[in-house]
């Protein structure tokens, strides 16, 4: 894993970097989950859902990216985006409308920000590293 981080952060697209991408998906989302466990009890439903939908689709993204390079045809990743984007809509409507037990749609909202939320700490990560480990 150390290696996989190291060359993330000097900006080589690794050969884990989605499984890296994944984990620390989970390891953020986590932390806010038991956050919102201790802070808005209310809200641990929506973060823990939203999570799941989130990393469900970046798994379907690493899916669909993996058949684009090995088939060389870019309809099949706006086929598998347009396929996700049902499901996830689906998935959301299921969550509101049919769950016995009330999600916060702001919990939801926060656990399906986690992948982007993620994505921004990376390459600030990878600023930093360029811009100052490098240079010093």
């Amino acid at each position: 894993m150390t290696t996989a981080i190291r060359s993330l952060l000097k900006g080589e697209l690794a050969e884990g970097l989605m499984t890296s991408f994944l984990r620390f998906n989970w390891i953020i989302g986590g932390l806010a989950a038991m956050g919102f466990y201790l802070w808005r009890q209310d809200m641990f439903g929506g973060v823990v859902m939203g999570l799941l939908i989130a990393n469900l689709n970046c798994l379907g993204l690493q899916r669909d990216c993996n058949r684009v390079v090995r088939w060389g045809n870019i309809f099949l990743y706006y086929g598998g985006l347009a396929v996700r984007m049902a499901l996830i809509t689906l998935a959301v409507t299921v969550i509101f409308l049919f769950l016995p037990v009330k999600i916060s749609p702001v919990g939801l909202f926060i656990g399906l920000s986690v992948p982007v939320a993620n994505f921004y700490l990376i390459v600030a990560m990878i600023l930093f590293y360029k811009f100052r480990v490098k240079e010093a």
